[in-house]
């Protein structure tokens, strides 16, 4: 017996058709958002950055001692959020976006820099807002963050420089004192991000 079949034409249904993944966007936390405002409010005037105010950190409150105080897992998963929120304010195109693993590279990579350089959470969140608004040219793609580490160099070379004018001018003050006693007082620190709250601490701003 020959079994009689009906075709339908009826398309399957929506829900028996593979679905393909959606990609999400970023959204830009509250706590970040805070944090980076408070940063530009006692490390930038309009768009200058005030390298004097970042030079005069305490060491103990930069990278290198954060790390050995709070290790270096800690510090990549804050430096990594940082970059997260960075790539994700671009808006750049998914082709153009770098992937999770070379973030964290790029992050290694940082982490490295900052060390050389004794570079506060500050200077990186400075730096970033700056590329972030064209400060340093155009970012047209972030596939392997090449990009961001060079115009980084920029920043460095900035800061250096400045670094080298206080210092002469620091060296020239102590030379008119004579041989009398010469003191100045402890630069006032910004606060350990890592003590208590995040946000908390970045809300002690410098005092002078």
């Amino acid at each position: 017996m020959i079994r009689k079949i009906n075709y339908s034409s009826t398309p399957p249904s929506a829900s028996s058709q593979p679905q393909k993944p959606r990609t999400r966007r970023r959204v830009s936390t509250v706590e970040y958002g805070l944090i980076t405002s408070l940063v530009l409010q006692q490390y930038r005037s309009g768009e200058e950055v005030l390298f004097d105010r970042l030079l005069a950190l305490p060491l103990d409150g930069r990278i290198p001692a954060m790390m050995e105080q709070h290790g270096a897992k800690t510090v990549h998963r804050l430096l990594l959020m940082l970059i997260q929120e960075f790539v994700a304010s671009l808006e750049l195109p998914a082709y153009k976006r770098p992937s999770e693993t070379r973030m964290r590279v790029a992050v290694c990579e940082l982490m490295l820099i900052a060390q050389e350089d004794y570079l506060g959470v500050e200077d990186l969140i400075v730096f970033l807002e700056r590329a972030r608004t064209g400060a340093y040219g155009p970012i047209k793609t972030l596939v392997n963050m090449n990009a961001l580490l060079h115009l980084l160099e920029q920043y460095r070379q900035e800061r250096h420089t400045v670094y080298i004018r206080l210092k002469q001018e620091q060296e020239d003050a102590w030379k008119q004192l004579g041989p009398s006693e010469r003191s100045a007082p402890r630069p006032t620190p910004v606060g350990d991000l890592f003590s208590q709250a995040l946000v908390l601490d970045l809300n002690r701003k410098m005092s002078g």
